[in-house]
């Protein structure tokens, strides 16, 4: 994951985008009504979206996504396991327009990182170490 799960919302609301956070199955035709009666444009955040939504959760969520409904609204899902997602939200472009996959970081890039949020600077090193010891290192996983 690219944010840590505390701060997602947050840095979209600080961009002065109205969020809304998903943490449960919602789904279903009164969903659909409750999302398409936000007037203003808006993010949805469906956090960990495999992980809430079974599989039959997840085909109730197509007509949503498929722009069957008038919208201004920017859904956003996080999975933590792409495999979990229904075959119909990956295999159909008109669903999900984008899918975004982080493999984990760089050395280059976490001494970058700890350069500019470390505040004890003679901690680099450990840092790196300890990231070099896992094949995918993390956000969640830094300092």
């Amino acid at each position: 994951m690219l944010l840590a799960h505390s701060t997602r919302p947050l840095l979209l609301q600080r961009g002065g985008i109205p969020t809304i956070g998903v943490n449960k199955p919602w789904q279903g035709d009164e969903f659909n009504a409750f999302i398409q009666s936000i007037s203003q444009p808006v993010v949805i955040l469906l956090d960990d979206f495999e992980k809430t939504h079974n599989s039959d959760d997840q085909k109730k969520m197509l007509t949503l996504f498929d722009g069957v409904y008038a919208s201004q609204k920017l859904f956003i899902l996080t999975c933590n396991n792409k495999y979990r997602m229904d075959h119909h939200m990956l295999n159909r472009p008109g669903h999900l327009y984008h899918l975004l996959e982080f493999k984990g970081l760089d050395q280059s890039f976490i001494k970058v990182y700890c350069e500019d949020n470390l505040l004890r600077k003679d901690y680099i090193p450990a840092v790196s170490a300890t990231a070099a010891l896992f094949r995918l290192f993390n956000f969640d996983m830094l300092p």
